[in-house]
């Protein structure tokens, strides 16, 4: 839906950038109910602030090697 992992989510919640919806107990589960007003905040935080993944860093060549000695 968001299309971004469960530890990112949890980051933001424990950073303070979102705010979750309560703890509910569902047949002895802890879980959060979010509604659509919740994921529009999600999403429009995300659209502002999320970049996704990392980068990876380009392998040098063989070139580049022999230039940095």
């Amino acid at each position: 839906m968001l299309r971004i992992g469960w530890s990112t989510l949890y980051r933001w919640i424990v950073e303070g950038r979102v705010k979750a919806p309560p703890v509910q107990s569902v047949n002895g589960l802890q879980i959060r109910l979010w509604t659509e007003k919740d994921i529009e905040k999600l999403k429009k935080f995300k659209i502002e602030h999320y970049w996704g993944r990392g980068r990876k860093k380009p392998r040098r060549t063989k070139k580049q090697e022999d230039k940095m000695k």
